[in-house]
């Protein structure tokens, strides 16, 4: 059996370092010239790990007490968020992500909703924070397609300097994306303010309600030029339909202003609320008194379908608007 002496086994050892300390500059003097690339070509990729899907991402435990931050800014701007109320939790998966916009933009959203309830008069619910949280979309840094280490260490013989090894590890790895979402604010609707609007509205319905008369007139006279004798039962129906609702109409004008509100919303059902929620969309039906909420069930009363068009198209109707014809049977109106 073969013996080494001191001196023979130093040697072998200082010869195994140097060849390894060699290949080890090889390796770097191919990454220095060629990149990532020139050592995948040589040592191929490492897929060990694959990409990660925003769910993936949301799923696996995070680090809390080594957060890793893309620069100092983006660590203050991670305080700042914690102290309106943010997780630490959600701030490591954040971070995770490798975004380097993320706290940033956070931060912009979370004062832009400050903002806005500072302006009612009211602090920023803590729910805001958690919605934000929850309703935004994490994808994790994609890890797939990187320059294979563990081969490059076998052709070594021993692990890369910790720098060295730092350095390839992060080459073609690219940065995670976090899709923020950012809650609409509503403003605080008080009992006042939608009788204000309601009221507001009814100046409009007034001059639609005259365009409708106009028009209801206008088709009575046509009808009530056909001979009696000569008129169909659909036609003798459409005429006392008309009369009604131009009786209703009149008796609305008569009313005291402030009472007229809820009687063209009675009159106008649907078209009414659908109207009133275009032009004034801070409005939810859920804040209206419920004399005002049943209107969505009423369906305003036309003599024909051709009726109810030129209704639509004279702007007294809705887009949307569903109607009830003599027979009984509802439609909805549209332009298109």
């Amino acid at each position: 059996m073969a013996k080494f002496s001191n001196v023979g086994l130093r040697n072998f050892i200082d010869k195994t370092r140097a060849r390894r300390d060699s290949r080890e500059e090889a390796i770097m003097n191919i990454y220095a010239k060629h990149g990532g690339i020139g050592l995948r070509k040589i040592f191929g990729s490492d897929y060990r790990k694959p990409d990660q899907t925003a769910d993936a991402f949301n799923m696996q435990d995070v680090d809390t007490d080594d957060i890793k931050y893309s620069s100092s800014k983006a660590q203050s701007q991670a305080l700042a968020l914690k102290r309106f109320g943010m997780s630490e939790e959600a701030i490591a998966r954040f971070a995770a992500s490798g975004d380097p916009t993320v706290f940033e933009r956070l931060l912009k959203i979370v004062n832009n909703q400050r903002k806005l309830y500072e302006g009612e008069g009211l602090k920023m619910p803590e729910e805001i924070i958690t919605q934000i949280v929850e309703e935004s979309t994490i994808s994790g840094p994609a890890s797939s397609g990187r320059i294979n280490i563990p081969a490059i260490e076998k052709y070594i013989g021993r692990e890369l300097d910790t720098l060295y090894k730092g350095v390839l590890e992060q080459q073609d790895v690219t940065a995670g994306s976090v899709t923020l979402f950012e809650p609409t604010f509503v403003e605080s609707v008080t009992p006042s303010d939608i009788t204000s609007a309601i009221n507001l509205y009814s100046d409009g319905m007034r001059s639609k309600a005259l365009r409708e008369k106009r028009l209801l007139l206008a088709e009575k006279s046509r009808l009530n030029k056909i001979e009696q004798k000569n008129r169909t039962e659909f036609e003798n129906n459409q005429i006392t339909l008309l009369s009604t609702r131009l009786a209703r109409i009149d008796e609305i004008f008569q009313m005291k202003v402030e009472d007229q509100s809820f009687a063209f919303a009675d009159l106008y059902g649907n078209s009414w609320m659908r109207g009133f929620i275009e032009e004034n969309p801070k409005y939810k039906v859920k804040n209206f008194p419920t004399i005002y909420t049943d209107a969505m069930n009423i369906y305003p009363q036309v003599s024909s379908d051709a009726m109810g068009l030129a209704l639509l198209r004279a702007g007294v109707f809705e887009d949307g608007t569903i109607v009830q014809l003599p027979d009984g049977e509802t439609v909805r109106l549209s332009i298109k």
